[in-house]
């Protein structure tokens, strides 16, 4: 294993301040060729576009991130999601399968190198199925047994397609011509084409949340969807913001864009209109994901950089530490919809669940729903009325996990 040095911790180097919010860089680990970031679990995993890298970082110093590990695969990294204990890649003409149980110690599962001549671009999991992305066309493989996966289906799309995400039973796919909407069968192992809702300008990254669907518009900004009926999507609003957009990250009402020479921070709370709260110059950022209240970002000639942005949602601090966010295994969005709060949330069992509200000191306000939830996806409302207008914070509880963000009452 070859260890890439830490340039080392460059600690509250504020850059941009637009409509009140600012950027701190906490640190930065050099790479040649970071091309995606993916955390779950204290790590972060950076991956490499030319060589196919993958390395995994602890988190416990956040001013310091420490190698713990490397794997290089044949082909270049195009996209990624996180399964459990499993970080599925989709490589330039395939998909590999890491097995990431032990950070210290990545393992190669699986690697299927040539099942298309056309470019990978991203890969979405759900219930044992890996649908992975190329430019022209969707294969699906059977991952129960990840040492074991195999081709089970393909079908082609009539677009230039870029990322998936899995939104229920749909997979949202963002495309050079706007954002189409395929159903998965019951049983898992196909999918059709239902809609296609076309934007003024091809789409990148995607980042889907509840209700809402945010897109990156290539060269251009962010444009937002509505997907409450997946079979019939509808645009929302565009914002233009500067640099050449790439990636896309959604977290307590704020949009963070990688946009080239820029990393975003747009505030989302109104969709209708979207605001740009700040801004962050980089060295070509090409990803951005959130962990705990960190922002990471891949540089092409500088590395992974950890960053906080100060709008965002604070966590008061006996919460910070049981903050969660897996994009693609359980999940729970909490949002403020039409006079309700909106509890949107995916579970891979029979569950608890459980939402606290806190206001803007840390003091808890009590819980505001408590029940059970049964596997799969949902959504449960919960009237207002008796909440004033501002700004909270929600701690839910899903089974064993806990998951905090911030919470706007309009």
């Amino acid at each position: 294993m070859r260890n890439k040095g830490l340039l080392g911790a460059i600690v509250l180097l504020t850059v941009v301040m637009l409509s009140g919010g600012t950027f701190s860089l906490h640190s930065t680990y050099s790479m040649d060729d970071a091309f995606s970031v993916i955390a779950t679990d204290g790590y972060a995993y950076s991956l490499g576009v030319d060589h196919g890298d993958v390395i995994s970082l602890t988190l416990a110093d956040i001013d310091a991130p420490a190698y713990t590990d490397q794997i290089t695969l044949n082909e270049g990294i195009r996209g990624c999601c996180l399964d459990g204990n499993y970080l599925y890649l989709r490589t330039y003409y395939g998909i590999s399968i890491v097995d990431i149980s032990n950070p210290s110690d990545l393992v190669n599962l699986y690697t299927d190198p040539s099942t298309t001549t056309y470019y990978g671009e991203d890969i979405a999991v759900k219930d044992g199925y890996a649908f992975s992305l190329n430019n022209i066309g969707l294969t699906i493989y059977d991952v129960s047994i990840p040492e074991s996966s195999h081709i089970v289906n393909t079908s082609a799309i009539s677009n230039t397609a870029r990322e998936i995400q899995v939104m229920d039973s749909f997979l949202i796919i963002s495309t050079n011509l706007g954002l189409r909407v395929y159903k998965i069968s019951s049983d898992g192992d196909s999918a059709s084409s239902v809609a296609l809702r076309e934007s003024s300008t091809s789409l990148q990254g995607l980042a889907v949340c509840g209700d809402y669907a945010y897109a990156a518009r290539t060269g251009y900004g962010i444009a937002i969807f509505n997907i409450s009926d997946p079979t019939n999507p509808t645009i929302v609003s565009y914002l233009n913001t500067a640099g050449w957009a790439y990636k896309i990250y959604y977290r307590n009402n704020f949009v963070y864009l990688a946009a080239e020479t820029y990393l975003h921070a747009i505030d989302v709370t109104d969709r209708a209109y979207p605001v740009l709260s700040g801004s962050y110059a980089t060295y070509g950022c090409y990803d951005v994901f959130g962990y705990g209240s960190n922002i990471f970002i891949t540089e092409y000639s500088r590395g992974l950089s950890a960053l906080s942005y100060s709008d965002d949602a604070y966590l008061p601090s006996d919460m910070a530490e049981d903050f969660v966010k897996d994009p693609s295994e359980e999940n729970v969005c909490v949002e403020y919809f039409t006079g309700k709060i909106r509890i949107t949330y995916t579970s891979k069992r029979n569950s608890d669940i459980s939402v606290s509200l806190y206001d803007c000191s840390g003091r808890n306000l009590g819980v505001i729903y408590s029940g059970n939830v049964k596997e799969g996806s949902g959504r449960i409302e919960v009237e207002t009325e008796e909440r004033r207008k501002g700004t909270y914070f929600v701690k839910t509880k899903l089974g064993d996990k806990t998951y905090t963000g911030k919470l706007v009452i309009i």
